[in-house]
């Protein structure tokens, strides 16, 4: 069945279909916090990094885990570009301008929806801010 399931959501773990999982899954943190180097890392009551200074790819990992989300390569380029984009502009995209910044940099094909929702199925935008480490977008419901 893991095969099959991952075949339908190649983004996604078929050993983590469950959502809001409570923790930090494969890093073992058994008190449901995320850390970095054993400092706990501060967040606000979403999920989102009080402190973008905090965010390293292990903490990406943790939080993708929460999301039931497996990072592979598509993923970790879009956190990049994502990151480049809050460089650029010191806020987090909602969908347009998440798209749009997509398409200059990555092509149509990666900026369409389907290929978001693929990748990040609750809110792209959330989520990808979310696992970047960035503030949630101001205009996302």
């Amino acid at each position: 069945m893991g095969q099959f399931w991952a075949r339908l959501h190649p983004g996604r773990c078929a050993w983590a279909p469950v959502r809001n999982r409570v923790g930090c899954g494969r890093t073992g943190c058994a008190d449901g916090n995320l850390r970095a180097n054993r400092d706990v890392v501060n967040r606000d009551d979403h999920g989102y990094l009080l402190d973008h200074a905090d965010w390293t790819p292990a903490i990406a990992e943790q939080l993708a885990t929460e999301q039931s989300i497996c990072l592979g390569p598509a993923h970790w380029e879009l956190i990049e570009s994502i990151q480049a984009f809050y460089a650029a502009f010191e806020h987090s995209p909602s969908n347009r301008p998440l798209a749009k910044w997509i398409r200059t940099r990555h092509g149509a094909d990666k900026a369409s929806t389907l290929y978001l929702l693929n990748l990040f199925p609750t809110s792209p935008p959330k989520q990808l801010a979310l696992i970047a480490g960035l503030p949630r977008p101001e205009h996302c419901l």
